[in-house]
This record gives structure tokens, C-alpha cells and sequence, in this order.
């Protein structure tokens, strides 16, 4: 949930899941519809919504969305990763903490 208004963002997961695991569905509770789609190639782990982003987590890689259109900013290979683990930074000029991969 993106603090207290009505956007949300949903995961598949459990025995009978609506949604796929690998797709972030954001849905718009006031209109009572998905206004959004994120998909990826492996099950998405951890979703963070900021005012003016969307942090995806996977097992190995961290995307970052504009929340305004829902393009692209970055990706970012990490280390692996099985709960998708994000920590943001108060920092301004810093997004998120996240581990480096091993060269």
C-alpha cells in the first residue's frame, strides 16, 4: 500500500492464486480496477511503492519502475536473494541498500 491512499500493489501466491507469482498487479481500490502490469521472467519476492517509484524484488535482480508510467529506471543485479530483501535509505540521493553480486 503507497502510505495511506488507495493504490496497492498485488502478488500471486498461496495454494489458489488470482495472480501469477512472476507479475505485480497495481490495483487502484477507489476505481476497483488494476490500472497496472509488471511482469518478469522469475516470481517476484518483495514490492516497495514510494510517491514516485516501485521497487521489484526478485531472486536476483531489483527493478525500478516510475510510478507515473510505469517505465523502466534501472535494474540491478544482486547476490542471491530468496526473500527479495529491500532496505530503503533516508538518504535523498539513495533509493535502496542491497547486496552486490560476487565478481
Amino acid at each position: 500500500m503507497l502510505y495511506r491512499c488507495n493504490i496497492l500493489a498485488l502478488v500471486g501466491g498461496g495454494d489458489s492464486p488470482k495472480f501469477p507469482a512472476n507479475k505485480v498487479m497495481i490495483w487502484d481500490d477507489h476505481q476497483a480496477k488494476c490500472i497496472a502490469e509488471l511482469s518478469f521472467k522469475s516470481d517476484v519476492k518483495q514490492v516497495k511503492l514510494k510517491a514516485d517509484k516501485i521497487v521489484v524484488s526478485t531472486e536476483t535482480v531489483v527493478y525500478i519502475y516510475h510510478f507515473s508510467d510505469m517505465k523502466p529506471i534501472d535494474h540491478i543485479e544482486t547476490c542471491k536473494n530468496p526473500e527479495g530483501k529491500l532496505t530503503h535509505i533516508a538518504s535523498p540521493s539513495k533509493l535502496m541498500n542491497r547486496p552486490i553480486r560476487d565478481q
